[in-house]
């Protein structure tokens, strides 16, 4: 019960949603046109306009990110580094078996760039990083605030690797938060080690392996120096 109610405001984003690409499908239809590109079109277009007006608002209602932060690039770099290198080695993996087929689709690239690499992370971190974890919290212990939030982050994502994927970043991205308190950097995180995975199209034996350095140059930082 108490996962349900700390739930609440995903479950009412994830309804409020389908309720929209309902209504605008039903408009799209109403006017004439063939609802087989719908989702690749006007679809993708009202969720991107759903999702900055939703961020407004929790933001608003919740002040999520206020003027009291500042970005400081030394404590920001070594996590950043750090998710983007486990996002790029975890995929080149998904590659090795062939459980990735990335590839740029027929939406507007520009389109994809700002809707995966900007809003999306920024609605994800603002729902399961700031609102539920805070709302675990309340409930729970660190850790299992962790995983619950990871779970259900991952089963927003739509495959056994893409679950896998989305449930090891949830528990990065979540750890991140409860040590720094700083939403800010698991936004830049998510941003940028989605930016960089959506333009991984194979396996790159230099991209793994500068990975696989890089993660763990920058866990090295962040343990050694204890940045919070």
């Amino acid at each position: 019960m108490n996962i349900l109610k700390s739930l609440k405001e995903i479950i009412i984003v994830f309804i409020l949603q389908y309720l929209f690409l309902i209504i605008g499908a039903s408009f799209y239809y109403f006017l004439g046109y063939n609802l087989d590109n719908y989702i690749s079109s006007v679809g993708y277009f009202i969720l991107v306009i759903f999702n900055i007006i939703l961020i407004l608002y929790l933001n608003y209602k919740y002040k999520i990110i206020n003027n009291k932060y500042k970005i400081k690039f030394a404590k920001y770099f070594p996590y950043v580094y750090f998710v983007i290198s486990y996002s790029l080695i975890i995929n080149c993996i998904f590659f090795i078996f062939g459980l990735n087929n990335n590839s740029i689709s027929n939406i507007n690239l520009i389109l994809i760039i700002f809707s995966s690499c900007i809003i999306g992370p920024i609605v994800e971190e603002f729902l399961f990083r700031s609102i539920f974890i805070n709302k675990l919290k309340k409930f729970y212990s660190n850790n299992m605030s962790i995983f619950v939030s990871s779970f259900f982050f991952a089963l927003f994502h739509d495959s056994i690797n893409g679950f896998i994927y989305a449930f090891i970043l949830g528990i990065i991205l979540a750890f991140i938060y409860i040590r720094t308190n700083d939403i800010k950097i698991c936004i830049f995180a998510h941003m940028f080690s989605n930016l960089f995975v959506l333009f991984l199209f194979k396996f790159n034996l230099y991209i793994f392996l500068f990975s696989i350095c890089g993660f763990c140059l920058s866990g090295y930082l962040i343990y050694k120096f204890k940045l919070k």
